[in-house]
């Protein structure tokens, strides 16, 4: 009885052997075809890369880097599928390696079209070290070398750190106090602001263009400050006197000293 028993068994189980193995290789050819559908066939393959939004940053460097960042490498093949890209860490990178550049914005317009779209930083100052000027934004970042342009100077006597684009060099805090002190200065008098000095976390010193200075305390109400500025041009220091006048120090109080 054993014996008569034991071949069908061995046969059907070799007939469940054959299609498990026929299934098994079934399913690695789909998943084989897959592969190759998503990450090598011509569909795919990135063709065109649309860019809006810059006019500082030339936009063939910008192409260029992306393709370098979209070509990738998958045993020994070459790959620019729309499947392989890290929208994330592309923009991250482009911001790296493009100062100017503020925010990116990424987009897969499937099947094989790329969208970017930047914005760029807006010179609100002209930022000065060592004899060398940058443009500097509302953030207090330095993004590119400084051109002729009719912007305040702004100078971080605290800065101890090389200068790199793309880096802050003036906490933003104390670069929107300059702003403001120098915005109100020129609202409510004739006087014109050249150049701020952060000299500490709280004073600041603003160069006219008479060529005196004016000493701020930006821990204090910046606001009373140049109430008093105004009180003592008008009151006391006449026309004639603002021709030989060092400086005017504003930093205690309603108490204002010149010299």
């Amino acid at each position: 009885m054993i014996r008569r028993w034991q071949k069908p068994y061995r046969i059907k189980k070799r007939k469940k052997d054959k299609r498990f193995f026929r299934f098994l290789i079934l399913i690695l050819i789909l998943i084989g075809s897959l592969f190759y559908f998503l990450f090598f066939s011509s569909i795919f393959q990135i063709e065109k890369i649309e860019i809006v939004g810059n006019q500082k940053v030339n936009p063939q460097n910008l192409k260029k880097f992306l393709q370098d960042q979209i070509q990738k490498n998958i045993f020994g093949f070459k790959s620019e599928s729309i499947f392989l890209l890290n929208p994330k860490k592309i923009e991250k990178s482009i911001q790296d390696q493009f100062p100017p550049v503020f925010e990116v914005d990424l987009k897969r317009r499937f099947p094989n079209q790329l969208f970017l779209e930047i914005k760029e930083r807006e010179a609100i100052a002209i930022f000065q070290k060592n004899g060398n000027q940058f443009l500097l934004d509302r953030e207090g970042i330095i993004f590119d070398w400084a051109k002729d342009l009719d912007l305040i100077m702004i100078e971080n006597l605290t800065l101890k750190k090389e200068l790199v684009f793309g880096k802050k060099v003036i906490p933003k805090e104390n670069l929107s106090q300059i702003l403001k002190i120098k915005d109100l200065i020129e609202k409510n008098s004739d006087l014109k602001i050249k150049k701020a000095s952060l000299i500490s976390e709280q004073r600041a010193d603003f160069l006219t263009t008479e060529d005196w200075q004016i000493y701020f305390n930006l821990r204090d109400n910046l606001e009373n400050q140049v109430s008093n500025l105004i009180l003592v041009l008008e009151k006391e220091i006449t026309d004639k006197k603002r021709e030989t006048i060092k400086y005017i120090d504003l930093r205690f109080g309603n108490r204002v000293y010149y010299k």
